[in-house]
């Protein structure tokens, strides 16, 4: 569950505050200015977080399990039933993607 978002969760899933990134509150347009001062301001702390967000995702998300989850979905998507009308709908988009 998010701190700043009692109820939802996501923001605090994605990123390790003050690791591998800030958190900002939402609708709070002078904490991002501040935060984003604070980073241009530092560029060693900037750097840091960046390399720390990096090898957080690569543990977390090596390309094996993107491409095992993708094609899972997409599989879920293909196999469950679906109304003539919406097939139609993906294989047009498909087709348009090509």
């Amino acid at each position: 569950m998010d701190r700043l978002h009692p109820g939802r969760a996501g923001s605090r899933d994605a990123l390790l505050p003050g690791i591998t990134g800030l958190l900002i509150p939402s609708e709070d347009p002078e904490y991002l200015t501040g935060a984003i001062h604070q980073l241009l301001g530092d560029s060693l702390r900037s750097k840091q977080m960046g390399a720390a967000a990096r090898r957080w995702v690569a543990e977390r998300f090596p390309h094996t399990r993107v491409h095992a989850l993708t094609v899972a979905l997409y599989k879920q998507i293909l196999l469950d039933p679906l109304e003539q009308e919406e097939r139609a709908l993906i294989r047009g988009a498909a087709a348009a993607a090509d």
